[in-house]
């Protein structure tokens, strides 16, 4: 079955324009990109779900429960926000602190 609509993708670490351009050049027709760096109140980014909301707080809320993937450390408050979750992309190696996440107990043990 083809996917119709694009795969959101939540980004919590900094990006450099020129990796952003990369991102939308390889993957802009299959993904939608937020990058919470770029929230500043009157967010106007590819979300849609995202861009009337007012504090940052609410931003985040609603762009975790949309994300289909996250790319960065969320916590594990945030983990249990992302109902939409099937990939987590970390920054750095290794997973103790994502191992110690309750929501993900049963999977990794």
């Amino acid at each position: 079955m083809l996917r119709t609509e694009k795969e959101k993708i939540l980004v919590k670490v900094p990006c450099r324009e020129e990796v952003r351009r990369k991102f939308y050049q390889r993957f802009g027709e299959k993904c939608e990109f937020v990058f919470t760096e770029d929230y500043s109140g009157d967010y106007s980014g590819d979300v849609a779900e995202c861009k009337t909301l007012k504090s940052r707080e609410e931003f985040l809320q609603n762009c975790l429960r949309d994300a289909e993937v996250i790319i960065g450390e969320p916590d594990e408050a945030e983990l249990q926000q992302a109902e939409n979750l099937k990939w987590l992309q970390i920054t750095w190696a290794g997973l103790i602190s994502i191992q110690r996440c309750r929501i993900f107990a049963e999977i990794l043990y």
